[in-house]
């Protein structure tokens, strides 16, 4: 089936959840689209909150003309769902096979190059942005198709950013689990996942636990904050990209997948396949944002 006929065959459906600027999303178009003259038989869907930002988006990506394609301006916290055509002509959610949810954070781990940072940041920033960056993964992960995958990131070393709201996305959906990464990305050093962090308010108090918190200080910390059963949850499969092993920023990136209801077991990482069986590359990258699409 045609791309100009209503009735679409989507095969992928892969979404980017907050893709501006939008070097991300181009990649994920040259691996969908990676034989030349053949019709893509997925579809790629850029979404931002950002209006002006999605000026940005189309910039971007208008000179890769691409029917697989298009841009949406819309809130990823509430991103509605999409009806297609199934079988039998009959009307359906689309459900994706791959997000990604590179999500807003603090940006403490560009430090190096963004200078306006060290003067911006507190730790206030990172305890309130926890709760957006937690709804907007949610919300992906309610997106997916079961064996769907998704990739979560930030530009941040915060655990109350990273590890934090992927334990609590874990506990509220059960049918996900994270995947291994240490056999992805040969040449990328990484560290694992924290299993074990405490938090601190603004005024500079340190909790281990949130029954510990005082309640002048609980409509800033929640309890999703917590490392509490991290270990049950494999959060070193989780990978930590630290500035000084290879000259980059810092970043956070893990891998979830939502199991099919009768397949609740472990997987070796040899088993996760890249996005549209990339081709291996010649030259080695280090690039934190172009290691992040083989993962899908």
């Amino acid at each position: 089936k045609q791309w100009y006929q209503r009735r679409v065959a989507i095969t992928a459906g892969i979404l980017d959840m907050c893709a501006a600027p939008g070097s991300k999303t181009l990649q994920i178009l040259e691996a969908v689209t990676s034989t030349e003259g053949v019709m893509p038989t997925g579809v790629v869907i850029a979404n931002d909150g950002d209006y002006k930002r999605c000026h940005m988006l189309v910039t971007q990506t208008k000179r890769f003309n691409n029917p697989a394609y298009m841009i949406t301006n819309e809130d990823a916290t509430r991103f509605p769902n999409l009806k297609v055509l199934g079988p039998g002509d009959k009307t359906q959610v689309l459900k994706f096979d791959r997000i990604l949810c590179d999500v807003p954070c603090t940006g403490d781990g560009t430090l190096r190059k963004n200078y306006a940072i060290w003067g911006k940041w507190s730790q206030a920033q990172a305890l309130g942005i926890h709760k957006l960056q937690r709804r907007i993964l949610l919300r992906g992960m309610d997106m997916l198709k079961p064996g769907g995958r998704l990739v979560y990131s930030t530009c941040s070393l915060n655990p109350i950013e990273n590890e934090a709201t992927v334990l609590s996305a874990l506990r509220d959906r059960p049918e996900f689990r994270l995947l291994p990464t240490e056999g992805c990305l040969e040449g990328l050093k990484r560290v694992e996942g924290m299993t074990n962090w405490r938090v601190m308010h603004s005024s500079g108090t340190w909790y281990n636990k949130f029954e510990e918190v005082e309640d002048r200080h609980r409509k800033a910390i929640a309890p999703t904050m917590f490392s509490g059963d991290a270990a049950v949850h494999n959060l070193q499969y989780c990978m930590r990209v630290y500035p000084h092993l290879q000259n980059t920023g810092g970043f956070f990136i893990c891998i979830l997948e939502k199991q099919q209801v009768e397949e609740r077991t472990q997987v070796k990482a040899s088993e996760i396949e890249t996005i549209a069986d990339l081709p291996d590359k010649k030259e080695k990258s280090t690039d934190c944002d172009s290691a992040l699409i083989p993962l899908l």
